[in-house]
């Protein structure tokens, strides 16, 4: 098994995803953290409207989920989510004009800070997810017997465990 399981982007080319969560899950000794397309109605308007894909390239449904049903498979495993939020987020795989301005030193932390801000609004509502869970410590071991587990996932500091 594994201290930590992360995916990002990875689980929505599954034709079940929540699958693709039950088998981190059973494979992480410690936490699991989820950063995924969110189910929301921001994103099927802009589907409708042409500014994203139910379907890419490749042939595969874009698979969106929400931090409850992501919560809910991390909670039949037996992990603790630490964490389950929403976030707005746009980005191309080819950045336009305005958005590599807006990358340059001199414009960038302003446009991170109005980014920032925004976020604190229309997050709940935003288009991609982050879950993030551990597994309760077991009870310590004696040190050094064959059955010692390794130190559980420390718990997350600062901004948070799915950012600010």
């Amino acid at each position: 098994s594994l201290d930590l399981v992360y995916v990002h982007d990875g689980l929505h080319h599954l034709e079940r995803p929540l699958d693709g969560v039950g088998e981190m899950a059973r494979v992480a000794a410690g936490a699991v953290s989820v950063t995924e397309p969110a189910r929301a109605l921001a994103t099927a308007a802009a589907v409708q409207l042409g500014w994203a894909l139910e379907r890419e390239e490749a042939g595969n449904r874009v698979a969106r989920l929400t931090p409850r049903e992501v919560g809910m498979t991390l909670a039949a495993y037996d992990f603790r989510v630490l964490a389950a939020r929403r976030y707005a987020m746009y980005y191309r795989h080819r950045p336009g004009p305005v958005m590599r301005a807006l990358s340059t030193p001199g414009l960038f932390p302003a446009a991170a800070a109005g980014w920032r801000l925004a976020n604190a609004v229309l997050g709940p509502f935003g288009n991609k997810l982050c879950v993030v869970a551990r597994r309760p410590a077991a009870p310590p071991a004696r040190p050094g017997s064959a059955t010692e587990r390794p130190a559980p996932v420390p718990a997350a500091t600062g901004e948070g465990p799915c950012g600010p």
